[in-house]
C-alpha cells in the first residue's frame, strides 16, 4: 500500500467517524432487522419504533447544604414548558420523571430533543444509582455562605463551596464514571456587586479542579427577571449541545432505564418507561439495581406521554385529555419463551454419583477371567491342600510379610511430610563435622531447671499479634501435638513452581458452582447472542412485566413498598450466564483515605456495573504466569491485591467498587443496610473467573537457639516433643539473618532438636519453618439472596 492509500485510507476512516458521531446526535439509525435473529413477527411489531430517540436524563447533583436544587429543576421546568408545572405523584409517594421537548437543538443540526430531570438526594445510593443511566450531570453550588472578605486569605474555609458529603461523593463518582458535567453556581445575587466576579473566578476555580476544564461552568445570575431568565436559557442550549463522547464499558451491550411510572398487577411487577440500546429481549433476565434479578415476561409498546412530533400547544391539550379514560394503545412486540430464555438456575445441579466408581462392565470382567485363567492354567488344583505346586522354580522363596509390612511402615514415616516442588534443587552444603560437641546431656541439667511448658505460657503466650517478629508467626499449640494441628499444611520451597493438584481436597460447596472451559470465548459467545437477539427500540417508551426468578427474591408488594422509600427504580438487561454463581476474582486498591483495618472474610459490599452483592472475600497476592497465590491477612494499603469470593458471573474489564457498611460491619451481616452509611474501601477491575486458582496460607513456626558453634546449633520452642520434630524433619528451616538449614535429630524428649545450616548462625538469630496450605473463599449464600 502506498502513502497515498494510506492517507486516503486514514482520511476515509476519520470521515466515517465524523458521520457516525453526527448521526448519533441526530437521532438518524441505521438498523437492518434481517440480521436480527428474532421471529418474523416480532420484526413486523417492531417496526415503526426503531426510529425513537430516547430524552436526555439530567441528574442534578448539590455539593453542599446551601443549594437548592429544586428551584434549579423548577426554573428549567418552566422555561421548556412555558408555566409552573409541579410534578405529578405515584400513589403519593414516588415522583413522575416528565420529558420536557426542546424546540432548538443547538449544535450539529439536532432539531428536536427532550430533557427529563432528576433531583438526586445527598447519599451514596441515590448519586450512584443515577449516574450509571444519566447522560449529564449538572453539579451544583451555592456561595450563599461564601464569606467574600476572608476567601482571598483562605479560600478552603471561607468559600464553603464543597462540604464533607460532597467530597465523599465526588470521590465514589470518580471511581464509577463521571457523565458529561456542567458546574452550575446558584445565589450569586447575595454576594456584593464588587466581589461577584473573585467568587465566579473561585468557584469556576473549584470546579476545575475538581474535574477538568474541558466541561463547562455556568452561573446563574437572579439579580433581575431578565437575567435570570436569559441564564436558564444559556443552560438549556447547554444542556442540548452536550454529548457523552464514550460509553463507560459495563455499561455497554446492555439496555437499561429508569421507571418512570411501576405498580404491581397479578403478582407481577410493571414498569413503565424510555428504554435505552437495542438489546432489550424476553430471552434475557432483567435486574433490577438493590432489588434482585426478574424474568420478562412480556415487552409492550404503549403510548409515548411526551412523543417529540406533537407540538407545545398540542402537547398541553394532549396532557389534559391523558387525564381522562382515553384508552392508551399497546402493541405486545415480545412475549416469554421458556426453550429460548436464558436459564435462571444460580447454583449447578449436584450429581450425587459424580465422585463414585464406575462398576466394571462385562468385557472388562471377562478380560480379567481371560487373564486369571492363563496365570494358573499350569496348576494343578486336585494337589492336597498345603503343598506347595511342584511346577514352581525350585527357588522360589516364600515373602516375609511381616518384615516387609515394617520396612514399608518405616518409609512412611519418613515420608509423612513431602516437599512439593518441581525443581530438583541442590541441598545446602551442611557441615556436619564436630556432632559430639553438641550433645544433650551438657544441658539436661539447665533445662530442667525451669519447666519447658512454664517457658511457654511466660514467655511466649503473651505475646500479641503485633509483637511478633513475622505476620505469618503462628505459635506451637501446648495441648495438641504440632502434628495433628498442622496435618493440613505441607512445605513448599517456591510458590511460583511447586506442583499443587488443584483438584485435591475439593469443599463440597465446588460441586454447586459452574465451570468454564474457555471464559473468554464464552464472553464473546454471550455478546453475540445478545447483540442478534435484542430489540431495537432504543428510545422507545415501553411498559415491562417483571415476574421474580425464584422464591427468595422479593415479591412485588415487598419491593414496591422499598421502592416508594428510596424512590429510584433502575432496570438493565443481564447477558447469558451472569446469574451462575463461580468464583470470581477482583483486582482491587486500597482507598488510601479509609484507614481501618479489614480483615479477610469480612462482611463487604462488591458495586459491579448495575448489580451489588454482600459477600466475604479473601485478598491474596496474584502472581502472574502461574495459577497460585499467596494469602493475605489483611487487605493491604500500599499494593494492588485479588480479591476472591463466591459470586455470580462478572465479565472481565468491570469497574468494581468496594464498600463497608460504616463501623461495626466487619464479621457479621446487618440485614438493616441503610442504618449506615457507605464507606469507599477500594476500587479495581473484574478479571477471568477461575474456581481452581489456587490460593496459598502460609504460617511460620519459630524456634531459638540456646547453643551455637559454627554451622550447627541446638534450636527450642520450634516443638515440645520428638515425635513433631520426627514428623517435621524433611522441611527445610531458615533464618531471619538469611541461612538456611536442615534438622538432623531431636535431642531427649521436651522438643530440643539438632540443626545444620549453611554457615554460621547467630545467637539472636530467629529459626523458622513455612508451612503452607490450600485455602477456599466461604460459601456465603447471602450474595445472591440477599439484595444490597
Amino acid at each position: 500500500m502506498t502513502k497515498v492509500d494510506l492517507f486516503n485510507r486514514a482520511a476515509q476512516i476519520r470521515k466515517n467517524k465524523k458521520d457516525k458521531m453526527i448521526a448519533e446526535r441526530r437521532g438518524i439509525k441505521k438498523i437492518s432487522l434481517e440480521d436480527l435473529a428474532i421471529e418474523e413477527d416480532t420484526k413486523e411489531a417492531i417496526k415503526p419504533y426503531t426510529s425513537n430517540i430516547a430524552p436526555k436524563l439530567v441528574a442534578i447533583i448539590p455539593l453542599n447544604d446551601h443549594c437548592n436544587p429544586e428551584e434549579l429543576k423548577n426554573h428549567l421546568a418552566r422555561e421548556l414548558s412555558g408555566e409552573d408545572q409541579e410534578e405529578m405523584k405515584i400513589d403519593g409517594t414516588t415522583e413522575q420523571l416528565k420529558a420536557y421537548l426542546v424546540e432548538s437543538g443547538g449544535n450539529l443540526g439536532v432539531k428536536k430533543q427532550r430533557l427529563m430531570f432528576h433531583v438526586c438526594k445527598r447519599d451514596i445510593y441515590s448519586v450512584l444509582d443515577i449516574t450509571k443511566i444519566a447522560d449529564i450531570c449538572l453539579f451544583a453550588f451555592s456561595c450563599k455562605e461564601a464569606q467574600a472578605d476572608k476567601v482571598r486569605d483562605n479560600p478552603d474555609e471561607f468559600a464553603n463551596a464543597i462540604d464533607e458529603v460532597g467530597y465523599q461523593i465526588l470521590n465514589v463518582l470518580r471511581v464509577q464514571g463521571i457523565p458529561p458535567s456542567i458546574g452550575i453556581l446558584q445565589h450569586i445575587e447575595q454576594i456584593h456587586q464588587k466581589k461577584r466576579n473573585q467568587i465566579k473566578k473561585l468557584f469556576h476555580r473549584y470546579f476545575v479542579s475538581e474535574f477538568s476544564d474541558e466541561y463547562k461552568f455556568h452561573v446563574i445570575d437572579g439579580s433581575t427577571k431578565g437575567l435570570l431568565d436569559s441564564s436558564y436559557k444559556n443552560l438549556i442550549r447547554m444542556l442540548t449541545g452536550t454529548f457523552a463522547r464514550s460509553k463507560l464499558f459495563w455499561k455497554e451491550n446492555r439496555s437499561y432505564m429508569i421507571a418512570s411510572e411501576y405498580n404491581e398487577s397479578n403478582g407481577a411487577l410493571q414498569v413503565e418507561g424510555y428504554i435505552r440500546d437495542n438489546y432489550l429481549s424476553c430471552n434475557r433476565l432483567a435486574h433490577i439495581t438493590g432489588y434482585g434479578d426478574f424474568k420478562i415476561s412480556q415487552i409492550i409498546a404503549t403510548t409515548d406521554p411526551y412523543p417529540t412530533k406533537m407540538h407545545k400547544e398540542k402537547k398541553k391539550k394532549a396532557d389534559s385529555e391523558m387525564n381522562t379514560d382515553e384508552e392508551v394503545k399497546e402493541v405486545i412486540l415480545q412475549q416469554y419463551n421458556q426453550e429460548k430464555a436464558d436459564a435462571d438456575n444460580v447454583e449447578n445441579e449436584i450429581d450425587p454419583f459424580g465422585a463414585e466408581q464406575t462398576w466394571p462392565t462385562n468385557e472388562e470382567l471377562s478380560k480379567k477371567n481371560n487373564l486369571l485363567h492363563e496365570e494358573y492354567k499350569d496348576i494343578d488344583m486336585n494337589e492336597e491342600p498345603g503343598e506347595m505346586p511342584t511346577n514352581l522354580d525350585a527357588n522360589f522363596k516364600k515373602p516375609e510379610v511381616a518384615d516387609d509390612i515394617e520396612k514399608l511402615a518405616d518409609q512412611f514415616k519418613k515420608m509423612e511430610i513431602q516437599v512439593v516442588d518441581g525443581e530438583n534443587r541442590s541441598q545446602p552444603d551442611f557441615d556436619e563435622e564436630d556432632d559430639d560437641d553438641l550433645s544433650f546431656e551438657d544441658y539436661e541439667t539447665q533445662i530442667n531447671k525451669t519447666s519447658l511448658k512454664h517457658e511457654k505460657f511466660t514467655n511466649l503466650e503473651k505475646r500479641e499479634k503485633d509483637e511478633m517478629d513475622f505476620p505469618d508467626e503462628v505459635d506451637t499449640p501446648l495441648d495438641q501435638p504440632a502434628r495433628e494441628r498442622f496435618e493440613k499444611y505441607r512445605s513448599v520451597n517456591n510458590i511460583r513452581t511447586c506442583n499443587w493438584d488443584p483438584f485435591e481436597t475439593l469443599p463440597p460447596e465446588y460441586a454447586k458452582i459452574w465451570r468454564f472451559e474457555n471464559f473468554a470465548q464464552v464472553k464473546k459467545l454471550a455478546i453475540e447472542q445478545t447483540e442478534k437477539e435484542g430489540l431495537p427500540i432504543d428510545g422507545t417508551y415501553v411498559k415491562l412485566i417483571l415476574e421474580p426468578c425464584d422464591q427468595k427474591s422479593k415479591s412485588s408488594v415487598e419491593l414496591l413498598k422499598d421502592v416508594r422509600e428510596k424512590q429510584n427504580l433502575i432496570i438493565s438487561t443481564m447477558m447469558p450466564h451472569e446469574r451462575k454463581i463461580i468464583v470470581s476474582h477482583f483486582k482491587i486498591k486500597r482507598n488510601e483515605e479509609d484507614k481501618n483495618v479489614i480483615p479477610s472474610k469480612s462482611v463487604l459490599e462488591f458495586h459491579v456495573g448495575f448489580r451489588r452483592f454482600i459477600t466475604r472475600p479473601i485478598f491474596s497476592d496474584d502472581y502472574l504466569h502461574t495459577n497460585k497465590a499467596k494469602f493475605y491477612r489483611y487487605l493491604p494499603h500500599d499494593t494492588q491485591v485479588m480479591a476472591s469470593a463466591f459470586m455470580p458471573v462478572c465479565f472481565p474489564n468491570s469497574q468494581v467498587i468496594v464498600f463497608r457498611k460504616g463501623e461495626g460491619r466487619s464479621q457479621e451481616i446487618e440485614m438493616d443496610y441503610d442504618s449506615h452509611d457507605p464507606v469507599l474501601v477500594a476500587n479495581g477491575t473484574v478479571i477471568d473467573p477461575d474456581p481452581l486458582k489456587i490460593i496459598l496460607k502460609r504460617i511460620v513456626l519459630t524456634g531459638y537457639p540456646i547453643k551455637c558453634k559454627r554451622k550447627r546449633a541446638i534450636i527450642r520452642y520450634m516443638f515440645f516433643n520428638k515425635y513433631d520434630i520426627q514428623y517435621f524433619m524433611p522441611v527445610e528451616l531458615y533464618t531471619k539473618f538469611g541461612l538456611r538449614g536442615k534438622i538432623k535429630n531431636s535431642l531427649g524428649t521436651h522438643g530440643l532438636m539438632k540443626c545444620y545450616f549453611t554457615d554460621g548462625i547467630n545467637p539472636g538469630d530467629t529459626v523458622c519453618m513455612p508451612l503452607f496450605k490450600r485455602i477456599y473463599p466461604p460459601y456465603f449464600p447471602e450474595t445472591w439472596t440477599v439484595n444490597a
